[in-house]
């Protein structure tokens, strides 16, 4: 066997340092069979402390909450405390950020709450938020959070595609309805694996049935697509699904590639050539 390698990262220079053992210096250790019990229920105990400590960290993280309450004298005993569970980015950047989304829904619930024919056993609505950061990962972390501290009834959001997916597929087994004013994404109408989630405005898949009834309208058979690999895929996509599942169809493509050179002028005569729209 050859001489044995080991590694340690040098923490000043941050370069990888070789260090070669010879085989003299290493030694084989069997453990006895009470080592190897003590080991195991070390390693037990230590998967068992770890989930713990989670779990404390998880109640002691800060949530962001705002509690609305009904008139006394307008409240049927006992009455009921209802949790919503709003994650939505913080970042204004996005089209439905938390500080655009959640005055509305805290304007809403006062106007129910203050409604004397409207939910009268509902006497507290607390409203949980969280930052989703428009991200696969952060999002569905919050929900998780959410579940776990008993935070949510109904989760608003997320809106971003991949977050919500997550969410949502989740909260089936949690049964916890997820309301969301994004989730535009073709793959999300799938109501058999997101039978919880409602979506508040149209989708991806509405412009392929506007597209398909526009080509039925003028009988249109045979279109081009010019495309590039930006985020309107999404929009496009179901477009072209519809149009190449159609059995008269002759669908044109021309991708073009970021960091490519393109000459459009050339697209644009082929394009002449081979469709119609």
């Amino acid at each position: 066997m050859n001489d044995i390698e080991r590694r340690s990262l040098d923490r000043q220079s941050k370069n990888i340092r070789w260090f070669t053992l010879p085989p003299s210096r290493v030694k084989k250790v069997t453990a006895s069979p009470a080592a190897s019990t003590l080991i195991h229920a070390s390693s037990t105990s230590l998967l068992s402390l770890s989930l713990v400590v989670i779990s404390v960290l998880i109640a002691m993280t800060p949530v962001t909450s705002v509690s609305i309450f009904r008139p006394s004298y307008d409240v049927l005993e006992p009455s009921i405390v209802l949790k919503f569970g709003v994650i939505l980015p913080y970042s204004t950047h996005y089209e439905f950020s938390m500080k655009k989304v959640l005055p509305a829904i805290q304007i809403a619930v006062e106007r129910i709450l203050q409604d004397p024919h409207l939910l009268r056993d509902i006497g507290e609505v607390v409203i949980n938020e969280a930052d989703s950061n428009c991200s696969q990962t952060e999002g569905p972390l919050e929900a998780i959070d959410m579940y776990l501290r008993g935070d949510a009834h109904v989760f608003f959001g997320p809106t971003c595609d991949l977050a919500v997916g997550h969410v949502a597929l989740y909260s089936v087994s949690w049964n916890i309805p997820v309301i969301s004013t994004g989730a535009f994404n073709q793959e999300l109408d799938n109501k058999n694996e997101f039978r919880v989630l409602t979506r508040m405005q149209s989708t991806y898949s509405d412009v392929g049935n506007v597209f398909e009834s526009i080509m039925d309208r003028f009988r249109w058979t045979t279109v081009g697509f010019i495309y590039d690999n930006h985020l309107c895929y999404h929009v496009t996509f179901p477009v072209f699904t519809k149009v190449v599942n159609r059995s008269n169809a002759t669908v044109f493509q021309k991708p073009i590639y970021k960091h490519s050179t393109v000459i459009y002028e050339s697209f644009l005569r082929d394009a002449q050539k081979q469709a119609r729209m």
